[in-house]
């Protein structure tokens, strides 16, 4: 469900409130509110907390590492000026 609305409509997050609610002053609002809000419509509350997504230091090298190669026909601070 997700992936098809996401193939459809983009990746971004927009949330439209019916009324114009304000924070009262002296209050905060949770900075964690989207990622909270999205982690529980994709079925994983789990992932609601960035801290418990927390990976290794290797894993972390290694996702870089990967991401790095897959970005590399994209990186044009790599090609040569002509």
């Amino acid at each position: 469900m997700a992936s098809e609305h996401i193939e459809k409509c983009g990746n971004s997050l927009n949330i439209k409130f019916v009324q114009n609610p304000q924070v009262p002053q002296g209050s905060r609002h949770p900075l964690n509110f989207a990622r909270e809000v999205v982690a529980r419509l994709l079925g994983m509350p789990e992932r609601a907390d960035w801290k418990d997504c927390a990976l290794s230091i290797e894993d972390e090298k290694r996702m870089a590492e990967n991401f790095k190669k897959l970005f590399e026909p994209y990186d044009w601070s790599l090609k040569e000026e002509t």
